[in-house]
């Protein structure tokens, strides 16, 4: 912020939650989902595999993370001290956090697109970020990205988080 300059009086004062139920700091965790799938799009379109994978992964995490603070009507993220079981990068173990077990199953068997995507995200390796001297498959990238965008994760993620 530029010295002098005053916030809005519309401005959101991020310690409470608002209106809508939802708390700004999920919201936040959100709309870094979101950006991030774009993010992992352009890496994508730009050959830059393992990055895009990374991004996408990082995306379906932080989105797992804005769910667990409304499911758990959390107003900012818990120190690891606090709460280390939601300090990982296990999807599976974030889904569950979130609440969503039983309704990511139930997409999964019905064989959705969302249930397709999360079988390509579901087990993302946070260390697959980094260089391993072998080329990053194609495939696996192109997988977690579609499964952000058109297998529409992120979508159903964030829906409820405004």
């Amino acid at each position: 912020m530029v010295r002098g300059t005053k916030l809005p009086t519309s401005a959101v004062n991020p310690w409470t939650i608002g209106e809508d139920g939802n708390d700004p700091a999920a919201r936040d965790w959100a709309s870094s989902a979101r950006q991030l799938a774009v993010d992992a799009r352009l890496l994508l379109d730009n050959s830059s595999l393992r990055n895009a994978y990374a991004t996408a992964g990082m995306a379906v995490e932080h989105a797992l993370k804005a769910k667990i603070m409304q499911h758990e009507r959390m107003n900012t993220w818990p120190s690891r001290q606090r709460r280390p079981d939601v300090h990982t990068h296990n999807m599976s173990r974030l889904i569950e956090l979130g609440g969503l077990r039983v309704a990511i199953q139930l997409e999964v068997a019905r064989g959705s697109d969302l249930g397709l995507s999360w079988m390509l995200i579901k087990d993302f390796n946070i260390n697959d970020r980094y260089p391993s001297g072998r080329p990053f498959p194609l495939t696996l990238a192109s997988d977690a990205v579609w499964a952000c965008e058109e297998g529409g994760l992120i979508g159903w993620l964030t829906q409820t988080i405004l």
